[in-house]
């Protein structure tokens, strides 16, 4: 996609991040949040008030490590039908 850089290691990232004033943003999967969770600063959470099933999940955190900035209800409707929240955490 235009505008898009991919990259294939983590030492690559941090060094192409040194390089922008804009972030940097770590969009995953689970391996690819793992590999970076010791460079986070900020975190952004959709959070979905329902159960599913699945076999593969963000990592555990530290939450005490973590302060939350910001709590912003979504909207539910037609499209999006269960209820949930957009959450912002910034590291301490």
């Amino acid at each position: 996609a235009e505008g898009v850089t991919v990259m294939h290691s983590v030492d690559d990232v941090l060094a192409y991040a040194k390089t922008k004033e804009e972030p940097t943003m770590i969009i995953g999967g689970a391996v690819v949040f793992q590999d970076f969770l010791p460079y986070y600063d900020l975190l952004y959470r959709t959070v979905i008030e329902e159960k599913f099933s699945g076999d593969t999940y963000f990592p555990s955190l530290e939450w005490q490590d973590w302060e939350l900035v910001s709590s912003i209800p979504g909207v539910t409707d037609e499209q999006n039908v269960y209820s949930h929240r957009f959450e912002t955490y910034r590291r301490k």
